[in-house]
Formats: C-alpha cells, structure tokens, sequence
C-alpha cells in the first residue's frame, strides 16, 4: 500500500520524488522518536531496572564516555549507506516503472 500511495503522490498529485523522500523521512524519525519516548516513559512508570535498566540512562552514559565527534561521524556514515541510496532508488524505482517492482526488489 505504500508502495501504491507513493506512485499515486507522484503521477496524480505531481509531487516530485525528491518531496516523497522527504514527506517518507519525516514520518519515519516521528514514528521512531514517538516510540523511544513510550517505550522510556514505560520504563520510567513501570520502574524496570535489572539487566537492560533505563534505556534513557543507558543512552545518557553512552554519550558521556563516547566521542561526539565519532558518534556523529559513523552515524552519518551509516544513515547515508543504509537508508539514503536505499530509499532514494527504492522512489526512483517507484517513480520510473510501477509499485509491482518493488515486490521483486524485496
């Protein structure tokens, strides 16, 4: 169905690929900072501790004793392999041919 919406955005609406890559990235970082933040406000109520502890002191301690600097570098290096090319040829596959080619592509 995504598939078929993305293809209906681009040929009846006129949107350019480039605007669904974006509109597609936007709801993905909400959808996934919405689920890291009920999944840390669970654990906060429900006070679960034990080998997994809070995820958000977890997270905390991490970028205490980790380097900003390289943090940043490998997870711009990994967004940038992972999910740009993947998504930016998933929409031009979308854009060019038809949303069935996307069911041989996964």
């Amino acid at each position: 169905m995504l598939y078929c919406y993305m293809k209906y955005m681009m040929d009846k609406l006129y949107y350019q690929y480039t605007e669904v890559i974006i509109y597609y990235g936007i709801s993905g970082l909400l959808s996934k900072v919405g689920f890291m933040a009920g999944l840390g406000i669970y654990e906060y109520k429900n006070n679960i501790n034990g080998n997994y502890r809070n995820i958000l002191i977890i997270i905390s301690k991490y970028f205490k004793t980790t380097n900003v600097a390289a943090i940043i570098f490998f997870q711009f290096i990994f967004f940038l392999v992972n999910f740009f090319f993947k998504n930016i040829l998933m929409i031009l596959i979308i854009y060019y041919l038809r949303p069935n080619h996307m069911i041989l592509n996964d």
